[in-house]
C-alpha cells in the first residue's frame, strides 16, 4: 500500500525479550483489524521511516526499542493508485502458499488434509490469508491430539537473525487471525507454551489448546 500525507501512526515500544515481537504482532494486528472495522485505512509499514523521531517523543527506557513496524492510520483513497498496484504486484501480495506447505498432521512429514481440519478449517484458512513481511508466510502449524502447535520456519542462515526476528511478528499476526476466527465460530481454547521441541529450522512458539 502506498500511503501519502498520513499524520497518524500506531507507534509501539517493546522490551528486549524473546517473545516480545510475537506479542507485538498479535496486538498490532488486532489494532489494524479494529481500524479496518471502523472503515479506516491502515497497513503494515516497516523500514521506511525515521525511528529516532518517534523514540524522542516516546522517551524510551534503556531496555525498550521501537520495532521497524509502524502502521499509519487514515482515510483510504477511493481509487487504488497505479504505484500501489505495481508495488503489490511486485511483492506478490495476493499469492499464498499451498495448504499442504503450511499445515501438518501430528508431525511435519504428514500434510494436514483440508477435510481433516474439521471445524478449524476456517481459522486455519484465515491464518493462510494473513499478511506477513515480504509475504513469506513463515508459520507452520501441526494439528496434535488436542492442540494446534505454531512453529516459525526460520532462515537456515545463522547470520540472518534480524530476518528471523522480523518473522516473529508474523507469528503474532497468525495467532490473532486464528484466535479471533475461532472465537467468532464459538471454538473455545487458550494459548499455552507446551513442552515441545523445535525441529530443524522450525522453532516452536506456542500452542492453541482446545477446550
Amino acid at each position: 500500500m502506498v500511503q501519502k500525507g498520513t499524520s497518524t501512526f500506531i507507534v509501539s515500544s517493546i522490551s528486549k525479550s524473546d517473545n516480545a515481537l510475537v506479542d507485538l504482532g498479535y496486538l498490532l494486528e488486532r489494532a489494524v483489524l479494529y481500524a479496518t472495522d471502523l472503515n479506516l485505512g491502515t497497513c503494515w509499514l516497516g523500514g521506511t521511516f525515521n525511528k529516532g523521531q518517534f523514540a524522542e517523543v516516546m522517551e524510551l527506557k534503556d531496555n525498550e526499542i521501537i520495532p521497524i513496524i509502524i502502521p499509519p492510520v487514515g482515510h483510504p483513497s477511493e481509487a487504488r493508485r497505479g504505484m500501489d498496484t505495481f508495488v503489490r504486484f511486485m511483492a506478490g501480495s495476493k499469492n499464498r502458499k499451498a495448504w499442504s506447505k503450511l499445515f501438518f498432521d501430528v508431525d511435519f512429514n504428514t500434510p494436514l488434509k483440508e477435510l481433516e481440519s474439521l471445524e478449524y478449517f476456517i481459522p486455519l484458512q484465515m491464518v493462510r490469508l494473513a499478511p506477513s513481511a515480504a509475504n513469506k508466510q513463515p508459520w507452520r502449524i501441526i494439528k496434535s491430539s488436542n492442540s494446534y502447535d505454531f512453529y516459525l520456519e526460520q532462515s537456515k542462515d545463522s547470520k540472518n537473525d534480524s530476518y528471523n526476528d522480523m518473522h516473529k511478528i508474523d507469528i503474532g499476526i497468525a495467532m490473532c487471525h486464528f484466535e479471533l476466527t475461532s472465537a467468532e465460530l464459538g471454538l473455545e481454547g487458550y494459548w499455552e507454551k507446551l513442552k515441545l521441541s523445535s525441529q530443524d529450522n522450525k522453532k516452536y512458539i506456542i500452542s492453541w489448546v482446545r477446550k
